[in-house]
């Protein structure tokens, strides 16, 4: 079960390697961006199955979102809404310094050369060898295969009453 940001690929790199390493937040993760970068087998090849459809894609990453934002606060999904009963599969097509500092600014909007995003309530997705897999910020393992569908019902989750959503 995810409940905010899943995906295959870079990111999922990072985190495998941040867990084993010995320095801790946003430091830690910078620490490890080397490494990830320079030992990953990147492009990856993902095939979508929606149902419908069938999409053959090429990228460093695809996320599996239904929130808009990372952990570090970048803004991968700005078009995701939590209660709409879809999710998007957002497929980054390369790796770009410009366009990931632009995710971290609230209203970026993103380029199709550099993310694609696909509006979907269930999906199949396959990939042409194992790649490194995360769901919520924990490392699962290499997937070849990964099967996507929003849950029936809804979680509850108790809040104060003042509170008021960061989201609109």
């Amino acid at each position: 079960m995810c409940l905010h940001i899943s995906d295959l690929g870079i990111n999922a790199e990072l985190i495998r390697h941040y867990e084993h390493s010995n320095f801790r937040g946003m430091f830690g993760y910078f620490l490890q961006s080397f490494p990830t970068l320079f030992k990953s087998n990147y492009p990856y090849k993902f095939t979508i199955e929606a149902k419908e459809h069938r999409y053959v894609k090429k990228g460093v990453l695809l996320a599996i979102a239904n929130a808009n934002k990372f952990g570090t606060g970048a803004n991968v999904n700005p078009d995701g809404k939590l209660n709409d009963g879809k999710f998007e599969v957002l497929i980054f097509k390369r790796i770009s310094l410009f366009h990931i500092i632009k995710t971290l600014f609230k209203n970026a909007e993103m380029d199709s050369n550099f993310v694609e995003a696909i509006s979907i309530e269930e999906a199949i997705i396959t990939c042409e060898k194992p790649i490194a897999f995360q769901i919520d910020g924990e490392f699962i393992g290499k997937r070849k295969k990964v099967e996507v569908k929003v849950a029936d019902k809804r979680l509850r989750i108790a809040v104060p009453k003042d509170f008021v959503p960061a989201y609109n």
